[in-house]
């Protein structure tokens, strides 16, 4: 397979590494992954001596975690595959979803105002997964078990971020271009009803075990049609689940609509 790429070490981690050095900002970005050697650089789930290291090695959808200094913290691979994925050859990623904490520093007005802005340094913790890992396991599972959605819970996550190519719940509608270009709220909806354990989690009867900050999910989903007849969901999407059980649906691209999604989300780091 020509598009394979080494352990965040190819071409789509080099572009991550300097577009998050040149915006200063982090970079989460997903890459057909080839572990064919034990890979150093990424934290969760790098290549071992139980890969497959001879031949063409073994293949991952991965994500690689870039900060606003190009540093690699993260190399995720995608925990329950879709039967795409398995049509390509790649294994699932052994180590289940990832939940890391990312740091961000935003200039805020100092105590003493003769003293300007000061840097304020924030931790979030940010629950990553890919496309197919919202889903119940191979849409086998019970459709109530929330796997990933319990995962997020369970390390109080401020943040979800998933890179997707979610495929439309429109098809017949979804290659004609003359009709109206507007987000595909039905897979929006999906999305956060996956994540249903996020909203129980503020309505908990144990007012100590309740979350006392919204969290942030970001799907970050490619559009398009590929092959005359596979159509993508497109809807880029940011969401907010507020401390009163409510999801607000932030800002979305359109399900056709290629581009650069910009939003600015309120939220506090948890205690």
């Amino acid at each position: 397979m020509p598009y394979l790429e080494p352990t965040a070490n190819g071409p789509t981690t080099e572009w991550a590494r300097r577009t998050a050095t040149k915006l200063g900002c982090h970079v989460i970005v997903g890459y057909p992954e080839l572990a064919s050697a034990p890979a150093a650089s990424a934290r969760q789930d790098s290549a071992t001596e139980n890969d497959d290291v001879s031949g063409s090695g073994t293949i991952y959808n991965a994500a690689v975690v870039v900060s606003p200094s190009g540093e690699v913290l993260c190399n995720y691979r995608k925990h329950f595959l879709y039967e795409a994925d398995e049509r390509w050859g790649a294994s699932p990623g052994r180590d289940g979803f990832a939940c890391l904490d990312l740091e961000f520093s935003q200039k805020t007005p100092d105590k003493q105002p003769e003293s300007g802005l000061a840097d304020r340094h924030t931790s979030l913790k940010v629950a990553l997964g890919i496309c197919m890992d919202l889903n119940p396991k191979g849409f086998v599972a019970p459709f109530e078990k929330f796997e990933f959605g319990n995962f997020a819970v369970a390390h109080n996550a401020d943040m979800i971020v998933m890179p997707m190519a979610w495929l439309s719940a429109e098809k017949q509608d979804a290659h004609d271009e003359h009709r109206e270009d507007v987000p595909e709220y039905r897979t929006i909806s999906y999305w956060a009803r996956r994540l249903t354990p996020i909203v129980r989690q503020y309505l908990h009867a144990d007012l100590s075990r309740r979350k006392r900050t919204p969290t942030i999910f970001i799907a970050a989903n490619r559009c398009g049609v590929e092959d005359g007849d596979t159509a993508y969901a497109g809807s880029t999407s940011a969401v907010s689940f507020a401390v009163d059980g409510s999801a607000q649906l932030v800002a979305s691209l359109n399900a056709r609509e290629e581009g650069l999604l910009s939003t600015t989300v309120d939220y506090e780091p948890s205690p």
